[in-house]
C-alpha cells in the first residue's frame, strides 16, 4: 500500500500542512507506472524531481520534516495487509484528498455509542482508515474512545501528522499531543510490532531536535535536501508601494497589463484576464481586531491566529501555460521563496515571480536604524509616521507579537487561570472546572501547560461530554510550593537551553537546583508591571483572589514569565531578524536569483541571472537563453566547512577561527555574509554567526550586528569574555558608547567589584560625562563596602546601589 503526502495549497502567512492520498496498485500497474517514469531519448533527467519513498516495516518508529526546503512530495509504502487492519491518522480532516484511482468508501460504524472525537473512517480493500482530527487529543476520553473505534481491527500503523505540535518552538504547539505518547503505548500493547510515524510540514533543526527527544527510539528519516535550486525560465520581480491603496492598484495593474504583457513578447501568453478579483489584504482575518496584547483585561483571550489559505501559484492560460508565484506579504523567508519557485520551475516550466509589498516609509526606516533595532515604533496597529494604514512590515511586527508575547503579557493568562482555579475550588469542585469559550481555549491550554511545569496542576483534559469547552483540572495545589517549581523550571530551562555554552545543561545540580539568580533577575525586569497589572485587575473585579491569596500570585508572577520568554524570547528574536532580513533583500540592488541561491549554496557573486529586475530593469528578456551560475568546487568545499565548524555545538567559538574563514572566503565574503544571517534565523545566539555578522556587516548594519552580539554575551557568559568581544570591535565611538551602555546593567555580569571597577575607568578613558564617572565611582565605592564585614549595613548599601 502507497499513501502519498504533498503539501497543500501553500499559504503566505503560515507553514504548509500535508495532504495525504492512498493507493493500492496491482503488480500490473506499480510496473506500468515504473516504465512510463524511464527517460525517453532527449528528454531531462527527472530523478532529481520524483518524491522520496519510505518504506515502513512492522515495529518502525520514523519523524520525516517534509517543509518547503525539503522537496515537494514523498511517499510512504506500507506492507501489503494480511488482515483486517486499521491505520490510524492524527490529522486535520480537510487534509484528505480523494485519489481517482483508490476506491475510498466513508465507513460509519454501526451500533456505536456517542463518541467524543472528532473522525471520519475510510475502507481500502481490508484496510480501515480511521482520521482523528488533531483538536481531540484534549478530550477527557481520548484514549477509551480510541479504543472502541478500532474493537476488531488490528492496529498496525499510527501516523501522525503536524508532528511539530509536540514541540514549543513551533507555532502551533499543542501541550494535547503529548498524549499520543500514551496512546503509542496503548496500541502496543495490542500489537507489539506497531509502526509509528511522525510527520510535519514546517521546517527547523531546533523543533527536529525537540520532536525526537520526546518520541524516544524514532528515528530521523527526513528526506534529504535538494542541493540545486536553480531553474531556467524563472524571472523575479519585486514591487514596492508606499500605502493600501497604491498596493491594490498595482495588484490590478500587475494582473491585467505588466505580467500578461511581459509573458506576450515571450508569445507564451497572450490573453487579457477578462475580470480580475479584488485584492483581499490577507491580514485582514489577524488583525481585525485592536491588539491590547500587553495586559489584557477583557473577559476573552485572543487565540494564537489562524491563518487563512491564499493562493500563491495560479497557473496562467496560455500555450505554455506559465505559472505566477505572487506574494502579497512580508511572511516567509527567501529560502522558502526560492524553493517554491524551484519547484513551481521543475520540469522548465516558465514561471514568473513577483513580490508586491508595502514597506516602511523613510522616517521608519531612519527611526530603526537610529535605535539599532529590527522593531518598528508603530503601536496598537497606528503607524507612528504618518500613514493610515500600517504598512506589511508593521503588520508582521504585529503578528510576531500576537505569537510571542514579551514576557509580562506572557504571564497574565497564567494568573487569570490561577484565580479561576482559586475559584473553583472554593466553590467546592471536584475536580476543578475551567469554562472557557473557543477563542479563549488555546491560551487556556497554554497557562495549565505552564502551571503544570511548575507542580500547581498535575492533569487537565477537556471533558466533552459535559460541554465543548469545559476543562477538567487534577491535582491542584492549594499553596505554590517553592521547591517543585524551582525543580520544575529548571528542568524547563534545561531543556530548552539555547545560551552559548549552555549554562543550563553544563552541569546537573545536586537536590534542589539553585535558580535564585534567574527568578531574581525576571524579577528585577518584570515584577512591578506584572504586579501593577495585578492590583489594577484586582481592583476592577478581573482578579478576585489576590487578596486572599497575594503570596501565591506573586510566586507565579515570578516564576512564568522566566519561563514564558525562555522560548518565545528566542521566537521572537527568529521572526524579526527572517522579517528584516526579506525586508532587505527586497531593498536590495543585486541579481535577485543569485541572492536567494546564497541562501543554500555558496555562488560566484558576478553572476546575473539576466532574468530579475536588477539584471534588466524594463524586465524585457523576450525568449533569451539564460545561463545557470557557474560551479565552484573550491567554494563549494569551504562552504561545507563553514557549515559544518558553524552548526556544531561542540565546536567553541575561537574568534581566531572565524578570522581564518573570513579570510579564505576573501572577495566571495557575501556568501559567509549571506549564510551567517540564514543561521540565526534559526539559532539567534550563535556567537559564531553573530561574530562574522558584526565583521562583514556594512556601516549600519554591523553596528546594529556588534550589539546584537554584545546582548547575547552579556546576557549568558562571563564578563572576561565580554571584555574581549568589546575590545574587538573596531567601529565608531559612537556604537562603542552603546556597547558601554549595554555593559551598564545591574542585571549583567559587571554587577559586581570587580565590574564596576573596569566600567569606571573604561568611561574615563572613553571621556564620558564627569557626571557618569563619578556615579561610577561611587558604585565602586559602594560595591566594594559591600564586600565588608558590615552586614548590618548590607540591605542599606544594596538599596543605594540600585538607585544609583
Amino acid at each position: 500500500m502507497l499513501i502519498h503526502i504533498r503539501h497543500s495549497q501553500p499559504r503566505e502567512l503560515a507553514p504548509d500542512r500535508l495532504m495525504f492520498n492512498f493507493e493500492i496498485p496491482s503488480l500490473i500497474e506499480r510496473f506500468r507506472s515504473r516504465s512510463s517514469k524511464k527517460r525517453r531519448p532527449g528528454e531531462a533527467d527527472s530523478a532529481a524531481f520524483d518524491p522520496a519513498l519510505i518504506p515502513v516495516t512492522p515495529g518502525d518508529r520514523l519523524l520525516a520534516q517534509l517543509a518547503p526546503q525539503r522537496g515537494d512530495t514523498f511517499s510512504i509504502q506500507l506492507p501489503a495487509p494480511a488482515r483486517s487492519e486499521v491505520i490510524i491518522f492524527i490529522s486535520p480532516l480537510r487534509s484528505l484528498i480523494r485519489d481517482h484511482r483508490s476506491s475510498l468508501k466513508i465507513h460509519s460504524p454501526s451500533g456505536l455509542r456517542p463518541l467524543h472525537l472528532d473522525f471520519t473512517v475510510f475502507r481500502l480493500g481490508r484496510i480501515r482508515v480511521l482520521y482523528i482530527s488533531p483538536e481531540s487529543m484534549v478530550s477527557r476520553t481520548l484514549r477509551e474512545d480510541l479504543s472502541t473505534l478500532i474493537e476488531g481491527f488490528w492496529p498496525t500503523t499510527l501516523i501522525m501528522d503536524q508532528a511539530h505540535r509536540f514541540s514549543e518552538w513551533s507555532d502551533e504547539f499543542d501541550p494535547a499531543y503529548f498524549r499520543l505518547i500514551q496512546v503509542m503505548a496503548d496500541l502496543r500493547q495490542t500489537n507489539p510490532a506497531l509502526s509509528a510515524l511522525a510527520l510535519t510540514g514546517e521546517f527547523g533543526d531546533r523543533i527536529r531536535k525537540d520532536v525526537l527527544s520526546l518520541l524516544s527510539e524514532f528515528k530521523d528519516v527526513t528526506p534529504s535536501m535538494r542541493t540545486d535550486f536553480y531553474r531556467p525560465r524563472v524571472s523575479f520581480q519585486a514591487v514596492t508601494v508606499d500605502s493600501f491603496q497604491n498596493k491594490t492598484n498595482a495588484y490590478h495593474s500587475l494582473l491585467s497589463q505588466e505580467i500578461p504583457h511581459l509573458l506576450g513578447k515571450e508569445g507564451i501568453f497572450s490573453q487579457t484576464p477578462e475580470e480580475i478579483p479584488d485584492y483581499q489584504d490577507p491580514y485582514g482575518p489577524l488583525l481585525g481586531r485592536p491588539e491590547g496584547l500587553e495586559f489584557k483585561t477583557e473577559t476573552e483571550t485572543e487565540p494564537k491566529p489562524k491563518t487563512p489559505a491564499i493562493p500563491t501559484h495560479p497557473s496562467l492560460t496560455g500555450p505554455e501555460k506559465p505559472h505566477l508565484l505572487l506574494s502579497t506579504t512580508l511572511g516567509g523567508d527567501k529560502e522558502t521563496w526560492l524553493c517554491q519557485a524551484a519547484r513551481t520551475g521543475m520540469d522548465e516550466n516558465r514561471v514568473h515571480c513577483v513580490h508586491l509589498i508595502e514597506l516602511p516609509n523613510p522616517a521608519c526606516e531612519a527611526d530603526m536604524r537610529g535605535r539599532y533595532s529590527r522593531i518598528p515604533a508603530c503601536t496598537d496597529r497606528v503607524c507612528a509616521f504618518g500613514r493610515e494604514t500600517l504598512c506589511d512590515y508593521g503588520k508582521q511586527h504585529h503578528l510576531i507579537r500576537q505569537r510571542h508575547p514579551d514576557a509580562p503579557s506572557a504571564a497574565v493568562p497564567a494568573l487569570r487561570v490561577l484565580d479561576r482555579l482559586l475559584e473553583s475550588q472554593a466553590d467546592g469542585d471536584t475536580p476543578l472546572r475551567i469554562v472557557c469559550g473557543d477563542l479563549e481555549r488555546n491560551a487556556v491550554v497554554l497557562a495549565l501547560y505552564r502551571l503544570s511545569i511548575l507542580g500547581v496542576v498535575t492533569l487537565f483534559f477537556i471533558d466533552f461530554r459535559e460541554a465543548d469547552s469545559v476543562f477538567k483540572v487534577y491535582g491542584f495545589t492549594e499553596a505554590m510550593n517553592p521547591e517543585a517549581a524551582a525543580v520544575g523550571l529548571f528542568r524547563y530551562l534545561w531543556k530548552n537551553d539555547l545560551s552559548p555554552g549552555n549554562k543550563f545543561t553544563s552541569h546537573i545540580p545536586d537536590g534542589v537546583p539553585d535558580v535564585s539568580a534567574e527568578i531574581d533577575r525576571s524579577r528585577r525586569l518584570f515584577g512591578e508591571p506584572i504586579r501593577r497589572w495585578l492590583r489594577t485587575a484586582a481592583a476592577e473585579g478581573v482578579i478576585r483572589n489576590l487578596g486572599d491569596h497575594r503570596d501565591y500570585f506573586c510566586g507565579v508572577a515570578d516564576y512564568v514569565p522566566l519561563l514564558a520568554d525562555q522560548v518565545d524570547g528566542p521566537m521572537r528574536e527568529m521572526a524579526y531578524r527572517r522579517l528584516w532580513n526579506l525586508k532587505r533583500f527586497l531593498q536590495g540592488s543585486e541579481c535577485r536569483h543569485a541572492k536567494l541561491l546564497m541562501a543554500v549554496r555558496a555562488t560566484d557573486e558576478e553572476w546575473g541571472c539576466g532574468f530579475c529586475d536588477r539584471c534588466a530593469p524594463d524586465l524585457a528578456f523576450g525568449r533569451a537563453e539564460q545561463t545557470p551560475p557557474p560551479g565552484s568546487l573550491f567554494l563549494g568545499e569551504l562552504e561545507k566547512r563553514f557549515q559544518s565548524w558553524m552548526e556544531n555545538d561542540a565546536v567553541g567559538f575561537e574568534s581566531e577561527a572565524a578570522d581564518r574563514f573570513i579570510q579564505d572566503f576573501g572577495d566571495a565574503y557575501l556568501n559567509l555574509r549571506t549564510r551567517s544571517r540564514r543561521a540565526l534565523e534559526y539559532d539567534p545566539y550563535n556567537l559564531k554567526a553573530l561574530y562574522v555578522v558584526r565583521e562583514l556587516a556594512p556601516n549600519a548594519e554591523g553596528e546594529m550586528g556588534a550589539l546584537d552580539l554584545m546582548k547575547v554575551v552579556l546576557r549568558d557568559l562571563p564578563r572576561h569574555q565580554a571584555v574581549r568581544f568589546y575590545e574587538t570591535f573596531r567601529g565608531e565611538t559612537e556604537v562603542k558608547r552603546a556597547l558601554f551602555n549595554l555593559m551598564d546593567d545591574i542585571h549583567g555580569p559587571f554587577n559586581s567589584p570587580g565590574g564596576e571597577q573596569w566600567l569606571c575607568k573604561e568611561a574615563r578613558e572613553m571621556g564620558l560625562a564627569e557626571e557618569r564617572i563619578d556615579f561610577l565611582a561611587a558604585r565602586e565605592v559602594l560595591r566594594t563596602l559591600e564586600q565588608t564585614e558590615w552586614s548590618a549595613h548590607h540591605a542599606k548599601l544594596s538599596q543605594w546601589i540600585e538607585e544609583l
